[in-house]
């Protein structure tokens, strides 16, 4: 019985150690979400990168294509999608690199080196299209996020760059350097009417595509967010200012509640306990008396 029990254990491990190789590094179908479908993708990579790397573009492009189709894992996806953004540039194929980059953009995350490395590959197929504007811009975006070759397009494409913000921005500036953007709401909820000035302001903060590349946003949400701050007046503002206070206000209510709850409701009961058990002992004693 003994036997039996040693010969399972040993085939057992023996399983393990081929399933697992060794170093403890575990196989693409357990790392990656999708299982069998993820590992197809992976291999499928793996053959692309090769026909990459032997300056088969045109190959590489076609498995790329079918990993993507398989992919069921999102970094995965984006790692994917980058190696295809570099093989039609290689073939000069930009309208599908930038089509390929906004994939990526919109999906990781606003810090992420794949961003870094989508937005200097669509700045590359940009340039290359004459679009010098959007160029800069997304190489300017891909330099602040620490890619080692954004400069080189920055600086090619310096004398496109966008303008300044206009002369209606100065309050902004002037706001921050008084004492930032927490002092100035903290005025709005003492005086919400202080909204209305503002309103000029949010007006000027610019299009769509600005509100994209500056808070990162989704093409989609900077577009509806840039038709709300053309549509602000005066009055839903201050209407929106007042909705606002009056939450901070029940915030605060419940957070000083919620403070003197776990301040004093222990030691309440604490002293009901003590109440009632020195009750019931003189109840007690009397009756024993």
């Amino acid at each position: 019985m003994r036997a039996a029990i040693a010969w399972c254990l040993v085939a057992g491990a023996a399983t393990a150690a081929r399933r697992i190789p060794r170093g403890g590094a575990l196989p693409p179908a357990w790392l990656l979400k999708g299982g069998a479908e993820a590992t197809k993708a992976h291999n499928l990579k793996t053959k692309a990168d090769a026909a990459q790397r032997a300056d088969k573009y045109k190959d590489a492009v076609s498995l790329y294509e079918k990993a993507l189709e398989e992919a069921g894992d999102d970094l995965l996806e984006a790692s994917i999608r980058l190696n295809l953004a570099r093989c039609h540039l290689k073939l000069e194929q930009d309208v599908e690199c930038i089509e390929v980059c906004d994939a990526v953009v919109d999906k990781v995350s606003s810090r992420s080196p794949l961003r870094a490395t989508a937005l200097y590959r669509r700045a590359c197929a940009k340039q290359r299209l004459g679009e010098l504007g959007d160029a800069y811009v997304d190489a300017k975006t891909a330099q602040s996020l620490g890619h080692e070759r954004a400069f080189e397009i920055v600086d090619a494409c310096a004398e496109h760059a966008p303008p300044e913000p206009p002369q209606q921005l100065l309050p902004l500036r002037t706001m921050q350097s008084a004492g930032g953007a927490k002092k100035a709401l903290e005025g709005l909820l003492e005086d919400p009417s202080q909204a209305r000035k503002l309103v000029p302001l949010a007006k000027t903060l610019g299009s769509a595509s600005t509100l994209k590349n500056v808070l990162n946003l989704p093409a989609d949400r900077a577009e509806k967010l840039a038709a709300a701050l053309q549509d602000l007046d005066e009055d839903r503002a201050e209407k929106w200012a007042r909705r606002a206070k009056r939450a901070v206000g029940a915030y605060r209510g419940l957070r000083k509640f919620s403070k003197l709850w776990r301040r004093y409701f222990p030691k309440t009961v604490y002293a009901g306990v003590l109440y009632l058990f020195g009750t019931d002992s003189l109840r007690l004693l009397r009756q024993k008396d």
